[in-house]
Formats: C-alpha cells, structure tokens, sequence
C-alpha cells in the first residue's frame, strides 16, 4: 500500500508558480507583505511583477491554486502567505530544485548515501533514485551512492520529505573507498 500523502503532492511546472511558492515559502509567517486597496489587488500585483505577459492569467492560477491565503494588516496592507497545502508544495519545489553545495576545496572525504526503501515505496524510492543522480551522487554498488562534498543537508530534506523512509536511509562519511582513484576521475571537474 503506497503512501498517498507523500507520493501523490501535485508536481509544479509552471517556472513562475514556482517562483511565487518559493518567495512566499521563503517570507515564512510573516508573508509577503502588499500594498493595495483589496486582497484581489494585493494578488494581482504580485502577478504583475511575476508574470508580466500574461498577469490576469497568473493571478487567477494563483487564486485558485489553493497555495495561498491574503490576511488583511491593515487598511491597505495585506500578507500573502503559504497554505498548508502551499507548504507541502514548498517543500517538495526546494527538494526539486536543491543543489549539493561545494564549500571550498575537497577534504579528501567521501559521503555514502544507501538505501532500501521497501517495493511498497516504490514511487518515492525511484523518485529519490532519480534526484540522487540528479544531484551527480556517483552509483558504486546497489542503491549506495558517494559524493566527494557534505551531503548532510540533503539527507535531511530526504527526512523531511519522506519521513516514513528514513529508517530505510543511512548516510556515512569514510576517509578512504577502494577504487577511489577511479572516483576521484570522475568527479574531476567538481574536485
């Protein structure tokens, strides 16, 4: 039985949604703050600056997305902020979109990633297959993945988006791989 809360969150295409999703996500509790005489106005504004071809369009996509609600400040300020619905998505566009960090030169360490997430999970343990390359994580036995640069803070977003699936997760970080030499070759151009 797949876990309908975390395999079946609506995927964004939309580069501008997106966009949106993540400043709103970004601007936390307090929201994005707008200055306009009504709560559409304070939505179609924000359109305006995202999306300027087609603003209507965007405000309306916005409005009926579900992503967002507009609380009023005061009598012209209003907060956009992110639904609950809007929050789930936000986390899953930061896990689409993150990026490993190379902080600095190499320390000679490697950063294992293994997993064994059930068949039941098939869904997420494809789609965290499918990112971990993504992420350029270099395939060296079944489902263990090395990287040359702290992996940490994606393993932690893995936590976060998959709860159910850490306990199949592990991560390591070793001073030595056999057929290191290799490796090394293969990440050159990030070492």
């Amino acid at each position: 039985m797949k876990n309908k809360k975390y395999t079946n969150i609506k995927k964004i295409t939309n580069i501008t949604m997106r966009a949106f999703v993540k400043t709103a996500g970004a601007a936390g509790a307090a929201g994005i703050i707008v200055v306009a005489p009504n709560a559409t106005q304070a939505i179609t504004l924000v359109a305006k600056k995202l999306n300027k071809k087609q603003p209507k369009r965007f405000s309306e996509q916005v409005k009926n997305s579900g992503y967002f609600s507009v609380q009023k400040i005061d009598d012209n300020r209003y907060a956009i902020t992110l639904t609950p619905k809007g929050q789930s998505i936000n986390t899953k566009v930061l896990f689409e979109d993150y990026k490993i960090p190379i902080n600095g030169a190499w320390d000679n360490k490697w950063h294992l990633l293994m997993f064994d997430i059930p068949e039941q999970y098939r869904l997420v343990r494809d789609t965290l297959r499918y990112k971990i390359e993504s992420l350029g994580m270099v395939l060296i036995q079944n489902s263990v993945y090395v990287y040359p640069y702290d992996i940490s803070e994606f393993v932690a977003m893995v936590h976060t988006n998959y709860p159910f699936a850490s306990k199949h997760i592990i991560s390591a970080e070793v001073t030595h791989l056999d057929g290191q030499n290799q490796l090394i070759q293969k990440f050159k151009s990030i070492l």
